[in-house]
């Protein structure tokens, strides 16, 4: 073979071989740019989920935040209306000033009702003792009242409220905490150690 020709051949073959690197270059070039968009379009997606489910967390914690000082209203309520309604009956004031805040209390034991879970046990328990303290009130012979009972039943309520305000406080922040609802067995766990804490401490 002449000189001539091993040039052409080692021309064909340098040329083969830039066109196969070439080649080579472009596909890693176009895996790598492939490989990257993708990577754009995932730090996309979780950008646009974390934002989303902050937004979805911010909304629900504010709406749970308000339906609790809602509750925490009641209770206030029912309180300072049970203890005008008991001496008010004990002053034996008007009629109408006492029918006025019986209906008083009872509209705000029903929004308590309707605001609070009844599956709860500590619910259905401050549901039942608030029902049996308006009973207690409105006896038709006012000295039938006893008074113990009527202040150990007041206290009762109280350590219910108590419990319940402070359980769906922690409720709302292990919520947070999470980024989701919790389930039963969960809230239940909060409303038993709540207790032990409150029962601990009085």
């Amino acid at each position: 073979m002449s000189n001539e020709n091993q040039y052409i051949e080692a021309a064909k073959i340098a040329a083969e071989t830039a066109s196969k690197n070439t080649q080579l270059t472009m596909g890693i070039s176009i895996i790598g740019a492939l490989i990257a968009l993708i990577g754009v379009f995932v730090t996309a997606w979780i950008t646009h989920r974390n934002v989303s489910r902050s937004t979805v967390i911010d909304a629900l914690t504010k709406q749970r935040i308000e339906w609790l000082n809602t509750v925490r209203q009641n209770f206030v309520d029912f309180n300072n209306l049970g203890h005008e309604l008991f001496f008010a009956i004990h002053r034996e004031k008007e009629d109408d000033y006492i029918h006025k805040k019986y209906y008083l209390l009872e509209k705000t034991i029903t929004n308590i009702s309707l605001l609070l879970n009844p599956k709860e046990g500590w619910v259905r328990s401050l549901n039942y003792k608030s029902k049996e303290f308006l009973d207690i009130i409105i006896v038709e012979d006012i000295k039938q009242i006893n008074v113990e009972n009527f202040k150990s039943l007041r206290d009762s309520i109280h350590l219910n409220q108590q419990i319940i305000l402070k359980s769906e406080w922690k409720r709302i922040k292990e919520e947070v905490k999470k980024g989701r609802e919790l389930e039963p067995y969960e809230v239940n766990s909060i409303y038993e150690r709540t207790s032990n804490e409150i029962e601990k401490f009085i």
